[in-house]
């Protein structure tokens, strides 16, 4: 996905995503499992979809876009 000049994709920090894209409209946070791994989910709308990035430990590990 690209969000202002710069490719975000699978691995991305998460630092380069809200440089590039900016402050996301929502924002989850996650914490569990026995390392307390922590999983946010970034709400985007861009180009007209809803754009869904999951963090995973600091970096990306999901990008989900959506019509809707």
């Amino acid at each position: 996905m690209n969000c202002g000049g710069t490719w975000i994709r699978q691995g991305s920090s998460l630092f380069d995503v809200l440089d590039s894209c900016g402050t996301p409209l929502a924002r989850e946070e996650l914490t569990g499992g026995g390392a307390e791994i922590k999983v946010e989910t970034l709400f985007y709308k861009l180009a007209n979809k809803k754009t869904y990035i999951t963090v995973r430990a600091g970096s990306v590990s999901k990008i989900e876009l959506s019509r809707r």
